[in-house]
């Protein structure tokens, strides 16, 4: 075996290999004729939407009452419905390599927090697989949970403190600010915290702009929960 890469590239990539895949998937269903085809797709369809809102209005409620037994007692529904979950996964999946490359990971000497990798973990995922709106409320949560464990290793709050009072991540981060635990991440880190609050408590971004506010979230919380950990560590 060659110990080099041959001077030409992959024949496809590898989402057409996926897409191949799904599209054999879709055609198994040729064996119906048109109509019922069609009427096939269409309930696949309708479960998995019906699935993802959760809250029905009433003109839908037979989806909410039949749509488990479709799919535990109706092979064919059931391939149908999991060729659209399939198309969404793959339709996600083919961005994450290009929304990977937006973010920007920092070297630290020490490690981070277990439970803090753990949430930044989430809402990295999130954002590469395009939940956008999941990754800006994670980020915020993360920023509480480093901001509340520094302020805690600094004397600020007590644990029991915390749980009494339940400041809201603004007043944590101010009073990190007021300790001097932030300094050039201050910036960063209050970014984090309104993307985080305008999406939880105000409204949604514009879908156009989601993908962008979502990766600064995630490159503005990697430098704030540094620079306070950092801050943490040497009190």
């Amino acid at each position: 075996m060659s110990a080099s890469y041959p001077d030409y590239p992959p024949d496809f990539e590898v989402w057409n290999h996926l897409e191949s895949g799904l599209q054999s998937a879709y055609d198994e269903l040729n064996v119906l004729d048109t109509k019922m085809r069609e009427l096939t797709i269409h309930i696949g369809k309708q479960l998995v939407e019906n699935s993802g809102v959760i809250l029905l209005s009433q003109d839908k409620a037979g989806w909410a009452e039949h749509g488990n037994s479709l799919l535990e007692h109706d092979t064919w529904i059931r391939h149908a419905a999991d060729c659209v979950v399939a198309q969404e996964g793959i339709s996600r999946s083919t961005q994450a390599l290009d929304r990977y490359r937006r973010l920007q990971p920092v070297v630290r000497e020490s490690q981070l927090p277990p439970h803090i990798i753990d949430y930044i973990k989430e809402a990295s995922h999130s954002y590469l697989f395009g939940f956008d709106v999941a990754c800006i409320a994670l980020c915020r949560a993360t920023l509480e949970q480093v901001l509340r464990e520094v302020l805690i290793r600094k004397g600020t709050y007590t644990e029991p403190q915390l749980r009494r009072e339940r400041p809201t991540a603004g007043t944590l981060l101010a009073n990190a600010k007021r300790e001097a635990l932030l300094s050039t991440a201050y910036g960063a880190a209050k970014r984090v915290v309104e993307r985080g609050d305008t999406v939880l408590h105000r409204g949604l971004y514009e879908r156009l702009t989601l993908p962008v506010l979502a990766a600064d979230s995630i490159n503005d919380l990697v430098q704030a929960s540094i620079e306070l950990l950092r801050a943490g560590a040497s009190t």
